[in-house]
């Protein structure tokens, strides 16, 4: 596997009707690769 860091994008919400924190996130070399994808 690898070690080290790696830059992410995150973002977190606060749902309050159901008192829920919702998030996702995903690895900027995983997006440049999905837009780079995209693009060509």
């Amino acid at each position: 596997g690898f070690t080290g860091s790696f830059p992410k994008i995150a973002f977190v919400k606060y749902f309050a009707p159901l008192d829920w924190f919702i998030g996702a996130g995903i690895y900027h070399e995983d997006l440049e690769e999905s837009l780079q994808r995209e693009v060509l």
